[in-house]
């Protein structure tokens, strides 16, 4: 199956980072990002580079570049952090910049993990990641708690792309008992 329960999107995110890579790998970010991902990057006892925005709030695809490099310097897996759209900024990605991040990822070998929460909120300009060429190995995470206003019934989705179906097969049973019945019915 390409699907998973979880209890929400940042439960989520730690999970696939532990289905994908390993204690003390790195993480990549574009800051300025919503900030709880610092803390749960480093509760799942990875560390997070930066690859910051451009001066319009748009992706900066040599910054991500230089990031995927730097991060992979010394052989560690690594794993990009994308919110799509952006959070803070609501900067709503393109399918170019996506098919860029895409092309990146599979030169320089690094799993792709995307927060989607807000995707149900922007204009239909919105491109899922998983829609771009060159994601079947990436992970989505996505919930109607945003934009439906269903934060208190906790649940979430994670969707793997084609290619990624047999690192979802290893998540544990158990933490598809994080969502609340509620959660689920609600969503």
């Amino acid at each position: 199956t390409r699907t998973s329960l979880v209890a929400d999107v940042m439960t989520g995110i730690v999970e696939v980072l532990n289905l994908v890579s390993g204690p003390g790998d790195p993480v990549v970010v574009n800051p300025p990002v919503y900030p709880p991902f610092f803390g749960f990057i480093e509760h799942a006892d990875r560390a997070h580079v930066d690859a910051p925005l451009d001066e319009g709030g748009r992706l900066d695809l040599d910054a991500l570049e230089a990031a995927f490099i730097h991060a992979g310097a010394e052989g560690r897996r690594v794993t990009y952090l994308l919110c799509n759209p952006q959070n803070p900024t609501a900067t709503v990605h393109t399918a170019g910049e996506l098919e860029g991040v895409s092309a990146l990822a599979e030169t320089y070998g690094v799993r792709v993990i995307v927060d989607e929460i807000h995707g149900p909120l922007v204009p239909a300009d919105f491109v899922p990641y998983l829609s771009v060429a060159g994601t079947g190995n990436a992970f989505s995470i996505v919930s109607a708690s945003k934009a439906w206003n269903l934060a208190g019934v906790k649940a979430a989705l994670i969707v793997a792309g084609e290619e990624a179906t047999s690192d979802l097969a290893r998540l544990p049973e158990v933490v598809g008992h994080g969502p609340s019945h509620l959660g689920v019915i609600a969503h």
